[in-house]
């Protein structure tokens, strides 16, 4: 076992991927993450002490990231073969291919960070008095105290209803350094306002308008990546949340997909999805895994909203 894990190690650090594909790769147990973590965090230094490269057989890939709450690595590829000889690894429990899950729609009227009009609501919610938040303000102090890491298209952080409760961001959607978090179509940001929008003379106001906000965006035009919402609730884990909303999902999920979701649960972190907006009494992925609190839409007279066109339109 401890060659074989050696062996994964180094063809992932040292190799090269072009036309490269990402994988998900779930490791066994804790020892076989550990050494493959430990090397990632630590490769220029490994490359330094002249690993022998003599137990490579065959490169299966790069190693792009490591998700320590999760014992699963990123790997780039550039083959099927690659992502065999992943699989055939006896330390590896499960590989997974990259796939995307619909992106949430456009926010209507939506203008941008830049363009975003400073104009506030004159009224306070419907939505705010359907759930009783208020009622709940006094035992739960607005939120005060709470962070929620919402997984969505990006937020406007500078957003005169988000900034005051804004803590932090990080993009999950490509290779970068994460800093570009931006919200291009406002879903994200209408579902942080939603939860947290600050309270303001007008009536405007959030669910929680006390609570602190953190989103990842792991939405782009493609969709919503397996890869991406892994690491995400990496991160949330990581920075110990109370809670995770996912308005996004399909018909499906994936293994990483579960098993990220079942670690933040292990962490005590409450996760919240969206039941789905395709018309069918079908609960979506990952709101319809038994760990999550699975979230649906209703109209200002409490009638549920079933139509994607609907609930697009009511956006």
């Amino acid at each position: 076992m401890k060659l074989n894990v050696f062996a994964l190690i180094v063809s992932v650090l040292f190799a090269t991927s072009a036309q490269a594909e990402r994988v998900l790769v779930i490791m066994k147990d804790q020892a076989s993450f550990n050494k493959a973590h430990m090397a990632y965090k630590m490769k220029g230094s490994y490359a330094a002490k002249g690993i022998d490269l003599g137990v490579q057989s065959q490169a299966v890939g790069q190693l792009e990231d490591s998700l320590a709450n999760l014992n699963t690595l990123i790997v780039n590829t550039s083959s099927d073969a690659q992502v065999e000889k992943l699989k055939a690894n006896p330390a590896v429990a499960y590989v997974e291919k990259e796939i995307f899950h619909d992106a949430p729609a456009p926010v209507k009227g939506f203008l941008g960070q830049r363009q975003q009009s400073q104009k506030l609501g004159q009224k306070t919610p419907w939505g705010i008095h359907a759930v009783k938040a208020t009622e709940a303000w006094s035992k739960a102090k607005r939120g005060f105290g709470a962070r929620v890491l919402v997984l969505d298209t990006g937020i406007d952080a500078a957003h005169p209803s988000l900034k005051a409760n804004f803590e932090a961001g990080k993009d999950f959607t490509d290779a970068s350094d994460g800093s570009d978090y931006t919200d291009h179509v406002g879903h994200g940001t209408h579902v942080a306002g939603t939860i947290a929008g600050a309270l303001d003379k007008t009536g405007f106001t959030g669910v929680a308008p006390k609570a602190k906000i953190l989103a990842g965006r792991v939405c782009s035009e493609q969709g919503c990546s397996n890869v991406a919402i892994a690491q995400g609730i990496n991160w949330g884990i990581q920075e110990k949340v109370d809670v995770i909303s996912m308005s996004l999902g399909g018909a499906w999920s994936t293994p990483a997909e579960r098993n990220a979701v079942a670690a933040a649960d292990r962490a005590g972190i409450t996760v919240v999805a969206a039941s789905g907006n395709n018309g069918t009494n079908r609960v979506s992925y990952p709101a319809a895994l038994p760990t999550v609190i699975a979230v649906g839409a209703v109209d200002s007279s409490l009638k549920k909203l079933t139509s994607l066109n609907t609930v697009q339109n009511w956006l």
